[in-house]
């Protein structure tokens, strides 16, 4: 998901939705070792979902 944390809200984030708490998302990040997710920022609010889907051998393209 790509939101912003209520305590950092000028800087945009892409993590991963785990489930939606006090009026906005907590989110967690793919490396537990770099922090930055709602564990030390608390509930975030979502702006967008992002996809991205990998085929074995394509290569990668510019999506409209």
């Amino acid at each position: 998901m790509l939101g912003r944390f209520r305590d950092m809200a000028d800087r945009p984030v892409l993590k991963r939705a785990v489930r939606r708490e006090a009026g906005g998302w907590l989110l967690s990040s793919d490396n537990a070792a770099a922090g930055g997710d709602s564990a030390a920022h608390g509930v975030a609010d979502v702006h967008a979902r992002v996809v991205l889907r990998w085929r074995h051998g394509a290569l990668p393209r510019r999506v409209r």
